[in-house]
């Protein structure tokens, strides 16, 4: 029940926000989410790091909001954006000590730009070269072998 001024307003719903912005009330209660990977599951379906779109697993709308994914000790894994069930906007992920690992910038599920990779800042104009070096971690990084 919904009250102003001390009487019963017959005219408020429940899910009164719904009807405002067009969204299920799933979809505005999840809008920004925190959670560990196995809660993910229970709420959202699908896998945009492999050219798909992230739904909300009870209403199978896209998914709209921020989702902050924590690790099975509660530390911030990942933060994620999405607009329209894509990845949009900067994309974050730290590693196990918490330190920032990866970074991206994406538009409407494009990949736009890379920030940082493996930890460390990543230059895309930097001249590598990797012909005089006994290192191979360059070239591992770079071909994957």
């Amino acid at each position: 029940k919904y009250y102003q001024d001390d009487l019963e307003d017959f005219g408020r719903f429940p899910d009164q926000g719904s009807i405002e912005s067009g969204q299920s009330l799933e979809a505005i209660q999840l809008e920004t989410w925190e959670g560990k990977g196995s809660e993910f599951y229970h709420k959202f379906a699908g896998d945009p790091k492999r050219g798909g779109s992230l739904y909300i697993r009870t209403t199978e709308e896209p998914y709209n909001g921020t989702i902050t994914a924590l690790d099975d000790q509660g530390k911030k894994e990942a933060l994620l954006r999405f607009r329209n069930g894509k990845y949009h906007g900067t994309i974050s992920k730290w590693n196990e000590d918490g330190v920032l690992w990866e970074e991206g910038e994406f538009d409407r599920g494009e990949l736009v730009q890379y920030l940082i990779l493996d930890g460390k800042p990543f230059n895309g104009s930097r001249i590598i070269d990797i012909t005089d070096s006994d290192d191979t971690s360059m070239t591992k990084l770079l071909f994957g072998e």
